[in-house]
């Protein structure tokens, strides 16, 4: 089911509590992750199987995730890995509950070639969803700041 905007809605609802913390937006930035990559990768090398299978598995992610996080600071490294293989867990998860035609998702590579889907959602099924997902999660911000701003502002 999901596209990127909707790894990014459920991405933004997992970090709901501590959004503003910097760290919330490395969160963000990995559940986008296996898709930038695999499509950056696709265009580049101009397939889209061989070349990007490797950056949609858990082993591909936890690798990226740590490569990444060694250009930060070294006290930061371990919780901005952890907030970006997180993120990317979870999409990864997110995908796991699509149909596919045919093929599926390699979870156990290098180690195995078995496919795995969940069988849910078509892929495109995320559009006819997006516009409600949007409105439910505008309605709980307004419904949350209505709430905060009565605790800090009563009558």
């Amino acid at each position: 089911m999901p596209d990127l905007m909707t790894h990014c809605l459920a991405g933004y609802v997992a970090t709901r509590r501590w959004v503003l913390h910097p760290l919330a937006y490395v969160f963000l930035v990995g559940t986008v992750l296996p898709d930038a990559l695999g499509r950056a990768l696709s265009i580049v090398v101009n397939s889209t199987h061989r070349w990007a299978t490797p950056v949609h598995t858990p082993v591909g992610q936890f690798v990226i995730c740590w490569t990444l996080a060694q250009c930060f600071r070294a006290g930061q490294r371990r919780r901005v890995f952890a907030c970006l293989f997180a993120g990317s867990a979870l999409h990864l998860l997110l995908d796991a509950t699509q149909k596919h035609v045919a093929g599926g998702y390699l979870f156990l590579f290098p180690f195995s070639w078995a496919t795995w889907k969940g069988g849910l959602w078509w892929p495109e099924d995320s559009l006819l969803v997006l516009p409600y997902l949007l409105l439910a999660v505008a309605l709980c911000e307004a419904a949350l700041y209505a709430r905060r701003r009565a605790r800090h502002f009563p009558r």
